[in-house]
């Protein structure tokens, strides 16, 4: 007995191709659209750090002379900078899934993840740092 598929099976074969592939860009668009909203909190946390220091340093009322820069603007700066950095980094891990997908492989890089949470995990450390002082 012939067992290569018929026409059905080849169209059946296809459709489900088709709809893996389908499923498979749309869980990579909804990953990148999770690592906008990342970027763009981390880019906002920045600016509201940068901003609670003067409002601080305004309420302080002291008549030390004050430099231009300070650790919350640093900070902020630092946040700033790892969201935009987050940001460039997410769409070149998108563009690079997607042109994975296509070719129907899938490469495993943890790199990215982890780098972002370890400088973020620093940078956390160097706000409670701050934010002790602070208080």
């Amino acid at each position: 007995m012939d067992q290569t598929p018929g026409p059905a099976e080849r169209s059946q074969d296809q459709q489900r191709s088709a709809q893996k592939r389908t499923n498979e860009h749309l869980a990579n668009d909804r990953t990148g659209l999770a690592w906008i909203r990342t970027g763009l909190s981390i880019i906002g946390i920045g600016f509201v750090i940068s901003r609670f220091g003067l409002l601080i340093r305004a309420q302080s009322g002291s008549d030390q002379p004050s430099s231009p820069i300070h650790y919350s603007s640093i900070l902020g700066l630092a946040l700033v900078g790892a969201g935009i950095l987050t940001l460039v980094l997410a769409l070149v891990n998108y563009l690079r899934i997607h042109r994975a997908i296509e070719k129907n492989k899938f490469p495993v890089t943890p790199h990215f993840v982890a780098v972002l949470m370890g400088l973020l995990a620093i940078l956390g450390i160097l706000l409670f740092i701050y934010m002790w002082g602070v208080t």
